[in-house]
């Protein structure tokens, strides 16, 4: 069992950057080490991929829908409803672990604060972070209170100052001769029956993305940008993991490493987050427990909301009231994931649910042509032929929009009456279903 607590954590960092297919492209050596003394979930996906949603989640072990955060500005009687409630730090805290916490927070507040349940904190920011953590670590390995530091990095989310060509806050990236930088995805095109919704979203947050306008060499810099940024967070955490290492306590220390969304990386000609496509949603995520096998890889879905509980299990204390316990380096999977989303412009707002089980991914939005799309990930996992509109599937597609259906009929989410319902759906849940105001 372990006595203390490393979680690391970047901000924008899809798993398909440290996929093996992108190592030409990128060196990321901490975290190749991490994975390899360790366990690696392939297939682990955010809760919402957006930061505050997906952030709040993560720390409370709770769906967005339940805990009222579904943007990043949720209200402020949410926020309030939120800070009261427990999270992953204030049950550390209440259990007798020194707490603290260092870099972006977005839980949902910007800045965090002693109040959210830490001891110390240091501000948004990764210039200087690495060091202040190899710091944090040398005293209180020294001490005898077992310890929860968390490490929170910034980058790659810079992307998104590139991509509007603003400047970046840690140092501009230099460009390279467009034969050096990665080639486009091999999804990068629009394809057939995407979604008009993200078709849409895409065309109108021009203002947000900065891509609208982006031709085969932009979206190329783009790419190469981005890997450099996932080599910066790298050697951070490198420097982190070295000091605890130093430290004597790594043999008694819990190591997490994951990120609270991912980022489209051109594919669908998509950047930043908020699809539901997997360049977007599936996370990095990497666990080093004392006493457990190294070099272990799980495969099938899982999600990081799952951390609470199994960071609980590990630590030997019970996870907060309101979370199922669970410990995903000993049980058995859930059999299904749901990943939730909303974009919001002036104009216009669209909400998804993505499920994943086993090999497949059945995702709706709330509006638009080709609103379902049905992707078979493990002959298909570019997600490039949408097998909703092919009759030959319609069975798996029926079965799949029952699993949506029961799972937010089970957790209350108010998305089930965006699913399409089947005709012979009994009245008394379709009554529930739409019971006013809906």
């Amino acid at each position: 069992m372990a006595k203390n607590l490393l979680f690391l954590m970047a901000d924008q960092l899809g798993a398909h950057a440290l996929d093996g297919e992108s190592q030409e492209f990128l060196a990321a050596p901490h975290l190749a080490r991490l994975r390899e003394e360790g366990a690696a979930f392939t297939r682990a996906y955010t809760p919402f991929p957006l930061c505050v949603p997906g952030r709040s989640s993560l720390i409370s072990g709770r769906a967005p829908h339940e805990i009222g955060i579904d943007r990043n500005r949720p209200s402020e009687e949410v926020v309030e409803e939120f800070r009261a409630g427990p999270t992953l730090p204030r049950t550390l805290q209440e259990h007798g672990f020194r707490t603290e916490w260092g870099g972006k927070w977005h839980a949902p507040r910007v800045e965090v604060s002693e109040a959210d349940g830490f001891a110390l904190t240091r501000p948004f920011g990764d210039a200087g972070l690495a060091d202040w953590a190899a710091e944090r670590l040398d005293e209180l390995s020294a001490a005898e209170q077992p310890f929860a530091l968390f490490v929170s990095f910034d980058d790659p989310h810079t992307i998104c100052e590139y991509a509007r060509g603003q400047p970046m806050p840690y140092g501009d990236v230099e460009p390279a001769p467009i034969a050096k930088t990665p080639p486009l995805p091999l999804n990068h095109g629009p394809l057939p029956y995407e979604p008009e919704a993200l078709a849409h979203e895409r065309a109108v947050g021009q203002n947000v993305h900065g891509t609208g306008t982006w031709g085969p060499d932009e979206w190329r810099q783009y790419r190469w940008t981005y890997a450099r940024l996932v080599e910066r967070v790298d050697h951070q955490i490198g420097t982190v993991l070295a000091a605890l290492e130093r430290s004597g306590a790594a043999e008694d220390t819990l190591v997490v490493f994951t990120s609270d969304h991912g980022d489209g990386d051109g594919a669908h000609q998509w950047s930043q987050k908020s699809a539901l496509y997997e360049e977007c949603i599936r996370v990095p995520l990497l666990l080093r427990a004392p006493g457990k096998p190294a070099g272990r890889t799980v495969s099938t879905p899982v999600t990081t909301a799952e951390l609470v509980p199994t960071l609980c299990a590990e630590l030997g204390i019970a996870p907060p009231p309101g979370v199922r316990p669970g410990n995903l380096l000993e049980d058995a999977p859930a059999e299904d994931v749901v990943v939730e989303t909303r974009i919001d412009h002036p104009a216009s707002t669209t909400v998804g649910r993505s499920l994943l089980h086993g090999d497949w991914k059945y995702t709706v939005y709330s509006w638009g042509r080709n609103r379902e799309q049905l992707h078979h990930l493990g002959e298909d996992p570019l997600e490039m032929r949408n097998l909703a509109v092919q009759s030959r599937h319609g069975e798996m597609l029926a079965a799949l929009r029952s699993r949506l259906l029961e799972r937010c009929l089970r957790d209350g989410d108010p998305f089930a009456r965006r699913i399409p319902l089947p005709p012979d759906l009994p009245a008394e849940i379709r009554e529930q279903i739409f019971t006013p105001p809906y």
